[in-house]
């Protein structure tokens, strides 16, 4: 579960997950007409963000399996639970920057729907869905989200703090 768990390939099995994605329609069929409006290559975006997040949802699960077995005062531990606090940072805002990206692109929550993820956080959640490297969410004229990357690692800001 060292740094490299982190940058690991998009899994898309679907056992063993400690998270519930609903995915509407459960059509996979990637064969869409170039005609679709974009809608196929969407699909696939969310695809892949919503695998990434079932895919931090089991390392959240193996970290708080190991964090039950470890001494109570140990530098392992406190290394454990810090990583268990990152993941569990930064899931709502991702969720809104998914929600807020369907305003801007219609039609992206209403292929795939998520119905509920335990708090998690994606690093590339950006890269994922194909966004720019400075991109800025808005809804109803604020601000919702603010995407910046450096170095391919992308910052969700949202809020006040945007």
């Amino acid at each position: 579960m060292e740094g490299n768990s982190w940058e690991r390939l998009i899994r898309t099995e679907r056992n063993g997950q400690s998270a519930i994605v609903g995915i509407e329609g459960e059509n996979h069929d990637s064969s869409l007409s170039s005609d679709d409006g974009g809608i196929g290559a969407r699909e696939e975006r969310v695809r892949c963000v919503l695998s990434e997040l079932r895919h931090l949802a089991s390392i959240r699960s193996q970290c708080e399996t190991a964090l039950r077995q470890l001494p109570s005062r140990s530098n392992e531990r406190e290394r454990m639970r810090n990583r268990v606090l990152h993941i569990d940072s930064t899931l709502n805002l991702v969720m809104v920057v998914v929600e807020a990206l369907d305003d801007c692109e219609p039609g992206l929550g209403s292929i795939f729907q998520l119905s509920y993820i335990d708090n998690l956080t994606c690093e590339r959640i950006g890269a994922l869905l194909g966004v720019s490297k400075r991109t800025v969410i808005r809804r109803r004229n604020h601000i919702v989200a603010l995407i910046a990357s450096d170095d391919d690692l992308y910052s969700i800001i949202v809020g006040d703090a945007a």
